[in-house]
């Protein structure tokens, strides 16, 4: 028998919560160069406790083999940080002036549809097109659309999702509308239009009477534009104090 005590001191993941009354379940996988990766085990942290101590560090559970849980294959120690949202001034937890200086908060994008959609002459005519959202012009995509189908109509999407920002002021988000058929099978894809924005000045133009809502003009597209919205909710989070006691 082999025993292993892996770590993973340098790894750390952000996720959505949208309720704590959901599990938070860990996959322990047996990582193969050639071979499919193989399951090892399953630790699970009720998330319901967060809501009355939001930092747990050094907890430790059980991993039990997936098709045997009374097998215990080893533990798991890892530590867990929870930010809710900021819903008003009156929280416990934060004042006005708190809610509206929050850097970090959850973003919900809508990608709309896009309207006078030419493309440059040198392109093929598309067959569907996808919107694919990222933070940086050479970033990975955060979120690809379901492909929309061009039959000479305007593409809608009516795509939306949710993304955490760690600081609001110094966010962009780059929308590019290419070619789903090369986006598929991970080919070069063809670009179609594109825009970039800083989300706040996204966030900024919801409440912008004087502009048509929502609409932003498209790089490489003439005339063309595009329909997105966005939503921010705050969340409490200052990274510079996460080990230090709580002050809920």
């Amino acid at each position: 028998m082999y025993r292993h005590s892996p770590n993973w001191f340098s790894e750390s993941t952000d996720v959505i919560i949208y309720s704590l009354q959901e599990n938070l379940e860990f996959e322990v996988l047996n990582q193969h160069r050639i071979i499919k990766p193989s399951l090892i085990g399953l630790a699970t942290f009720s998330l319901g406790i967060l809501d009355v101590e939001p930092r747990m560090i050094g907890e430790e559970r059980a991993i039990h083999a997936p098709k045997n849980p009374v097998d215990v294959k080893g533990t798991l120690l890892f530590d867990v940080f929870y930010y809710p949202v900021l819903f008003s001034s009156f929280s416990s937890s934060s004042n006005e002036e708190g809610i509206q200086l929050s850097n970090a908060g959850i973003v919900t994008l809508r990608i709309q549809q896009a309207k006078d959609f030419i493309w440059e002459d040198y392109l093929p005519a598309p067959s569907k097109l996808v919107a694919t959202a990222s933070l940086g012009w050479a970033d990975a995509p955060i979120h690809v659309t379901a492909p929309s189908y061009f039959t000479g109509q305007a593409p809608v999407w009516n795509s939306a999702f949710d993304f955490i920002c760690f600081e609001k002021t110094s966010t962009t988000i780059v929308i590019k509308i290419v070619d789903g058929e090369d986006h598929c099978c991970k080919r070069p894809a063809a670009l179609y239009g594109h825009v970039s924005v800083a989300l706040d000045e996204l966030l900024e133009a919801q409440d912008d009477v004087e502009r048509e809502r929502g609409w932003w003009p498209l790089s490489g597209c003439p005339r063309g534009a595009l329909r997105m919205t966005a939503h921010w909710k705050p969340i409490e989070m200052n990274r510079n104090r996460i080990y230090r006691p709580s002050s809920f």
